[in-house]
């Protein structure tokens, strides 16, 4: 089946849980949501990378996906209901499983210094043979775990859900920066900022508000990456912050950087960061005041 071209759809919680993972949101599916022709799902891998939308599974050439799989999964939902996992506790141990040395490889291979990854609360799971990262929603808690592997590649445990990269002690700030990634957080972090970071660029947007409710910043700067998905997820971020805070920004790297940590690496300082928030256009939200009759 070619899905080149057609309309994928987003699942929500009107719509039936998804096929792959069991879930009723972020998946993007193809037909009837009832009986898809394709899913993309962001939480179950296949051999197949849609970027970071997710993972595509076909239904249509696999005539079995209706019995066995479909059933499997929704076992695996009906089980999810009744022993749901404790995210918090299950980071805890992934962070005492560090090693050290390790981590201070990792460290200099990031460029970015052990003590804002150790913020972030790294872990590492010796099953996946992966670093891990929790997600976590506004007030701290610990809603799922991303797992970084040696190759880049990252991949959200199943059952979780995406939430954002928080680090340790985050209070009350004059300027919250938002990045995209845990890596990129870092960066920022590492720079001096005060920081968070999205599972991704178009999620967590719900999360981002809720956090600027909690430690109320005079100004959110939105650190998009140099690619289109990252500039209109940056775009949807701003425009939906704009109700909460009153000034926002978007930055990016100088063309040629992908991301915030790439452009570090190339020598920026926060000196760097400082002029191109300064260098940026400050939205802020419109009041039409229309005159008494």
């Amino acid at each position: 089946m070619n899905t080149a071209g057609t309309e994928w759809k987003r699942r929500n919680r009107r719509l039936p849980q998804c096929q792959v993972c069991g879930h009723h949101d972020w998946c993007l599916y193809v037909g009837n949501p009832d009986d898809p022709d394709a899913i993309i799902c962001p939480r179950v891998e296949s051999s197949k990378r849609c970027g970071e939308a997710g993972w595509l599974h076909r239904f249509r050439h696999d005539p079995t996906w209706r019995t066995e799989r479909y059933h499997r999964r929704i076992v695996t939902r009906n089980v999810r209901k009744l022993t749901s996992t404790n995210w918090a506790a299950m980071a805890a141990q992934f962070s005492a499983a560090v090693d050290v040395c390790a981590l201070e490889d990792l460290a200099a291979n990031l460029r970015i210094t052990l003590r804002v990854l150790l913020d972030l609360d790294i872990g590492w799971s010796r099953k996946d043979g992966a670093w891990t990262f929790p997600l976590r929603d506004a007030i701290g808690n610990t809603v799922g775990i991303n797992r970084r592997y040696a190759n880049g590649k990252k991949c959200i445990i199943a059952g979780g859900h995406v939430g954002l990269y928080l680090p340790t002690g985050i209070d009350a700030a004059a300027q919250l920066l938002v990045a995209e990634g845990a890596t990129d957080c870092a960066a920022l972090l590492d720079l001096g900022f005060s920081a968070v970071g999205r599972f991704s660029c178009d999620t967590c947007s719900r999360h981002v508000v809720k956090l600027t409710q909690r430690i109320q910043p005079r100004e959110l700067i939105v650190v998009a990456d140099h690619d289109e998905p990252g500039q209109r997820g940056a775009e949807a971020l701003a425009s939906t912050a704009l109700v909460y805070v009153p000034l926002v920004r978007i930055i990016m790297p100088p063309t040629g950087i992908k991301d915030v940590r790439q452009w570090k690496q190339a020598g920026a300082t926060s000196s760097d960061v400082k002029a191109a928030i300064s260098g940026s256009t400050t939205r802020h939200l419109k009041v039409k005041r229309h005159a008494a009759r």
